[in-house]
């Protein structure tokens, strides 16, 4: 698995989540995570919530024995969603003033994202 820290966000498909990301309601972070295929077209888009969780994000949050990560990370919310064969996932995170941040995958999603078959991750 291929994992690319995007400096600019020249993708359509970062514009896209950046967009989406935007209109999101405020949370501490907003992160938004949209799974291609391998042609890039769009399987499934998902985002954080920082009051919602998914039997997903319980199972591999158990897994690695932090309890504290059971709210909905945008990623598994994308695989959750996912109906089709997945190829990549981009994913864009923003701060309370809306200006892009970190979003490298935590190692809960890097190996949720591993499992399903991702092959690259593009994180702003």
């Amino acid at each position: 698995m291929e994992i690319v820290k995007v400096k600019e966000l020249t993708n359509p498909i970062l514009k896209l989540a950046l967009k989406i990301n935007m209109k999101t309601e405020f949370k501490r972070y907003n992160l938004t995570s949209i799974i291609t295929n391998k042609q890039d077209k769009i399987l499934s888009v998902g985002i954080n919530s920082y009051t919602k969780t998914h039997p997903l994000q319980a199972k591999f949050a158990e897994k690695f024995k932090n309890y504290s990560k059971i709210y909905l990370h945008s990623e598994i919310d994308a695989i959750s969603k996912c109906r089709s064969v997945p190829y990549r996932i981009y994913v864009v995170r923003t701060n309370k003033q809306g200006k892009i941040a970190s979003a490298k995958p935590c190692p809960i999603c890097e190996y949720a994202l591993d499992s399903v078959g991702i092959k690259e991750i593009f994180h702003t």
